[in-house]
């Protein structure tokens, strides 16, 4: 059974974050620097929230890879 979440969001969670990061990502490309958040850091949060997920469907404990 696939885990639901009872809102759209989070309780505190908005999708303002995702924007913001996303406009730092673009605005990178422009001004040809780093962008704030680097790949590295972007993919331990993404394996983090993919353990997240798995915990929540599966009920049990979940490694996540660093």
């Amino acid at each position: 059974m696939a885990a639901r979440l009872a809102a759209p969001w989070p309780e505190g969670i908005t999708p303002d974050l995702h924007r913001a990061l996303l406009a730092d990502f673009v605005t990178s490309l422009r001004e040809r620097r780093p962008p704030t958040v680097g790949s590295t850091a972007a993919v331990r949060i993404q394996r983090q929230i993919d353990g997240i997920y798995a915990a929540a469907g599966s009920g049990l404990r979940t490694a996540v890879a660093s």
